[in-house]
């Protein structure tokens, strides 16, 4: 059974207790039980609204710092999978917004660069130099993993080249998370 599954059905059967009813038999227990103990049943009842907490978050507990610092950027894998994949092709930054939409506020955001440096050390990605200006083309690998580019339009009229992402590209991204969150964290730790 799926830590999930299990994390609702203790959940199911603490609900029950509070209301004084045995979750293994589903009858009423007598008045003296400690089941109808006031304490007990508010004990019982502040852990179901925590394995609310729980479940809303995909079973992952989430641990709260208390010096400020945010919490590593990670989905649960619930998470990953309700991230559908676009059979048009999306920016990296569509794809980046997506995932930054299913965190809580004491969670660092992915980034765009972070994504954008993963591509380039797996080879999916160069860096080129343009007037200036620093961008990202596909290499080879990258468009036969599915990347293509794309000319659009600012809306101060400016005209720049967008990479995209099929569908397999999107899913191959999404399959990589924990490897790209902590993409140059071991740099920083050495």
């Amino acid at each position: 059974m799926e830590r999930l599954e299990i994390i609702k059905r203790a959940r199911s059967y603490l609900s029950q207790m509070t209301q004084g009813i045995n979750p293994l038999t589903g009858e009423q227990e007598p008045d003296d039980s400690i089941l109808h103990q006031v304490r007990i049943v508010r004990c019982l009842a502040y852990t179901v609204e925590i394995l609310d907490e729980v479940i809303a978050a995909g079973g992952e507990v989430r641990r709260k710092t208390t010096s400020g610092k945010k919490l590593p950027f990670s989905l649960t894998d619930e998470q990953l999978d309700s991230i559908p994949t676009s059979s048009a092709p999306i920016p990296v930054s569509t794809l980046v917004q997506q995932c930054n939409a299913l965190i809580p506020e004491d969670m660092q955001r992915l980034t765009y660069r972070k994504v954008a440096e993963w591509l380039v050390s797996e080879g999916m990605l160069e860096v080129i130099e343009q007037n200036g200006q620093k961008s990202h083309r596909p290499t080879q690998k990258g468009l036969d993993m599915g990347m293509t580019r794309e000319q659009r339009m600012s809306p101060r009229g400016e005209t720049y080249m967008v990479t995209l992402l099929d569908d397999a590209c999107q899913y191959h991204i999404l399959s990589h998370l924990p490897q790209i969150a902590g993409y140059g964290e071991e740099e920083t730790e050495a």
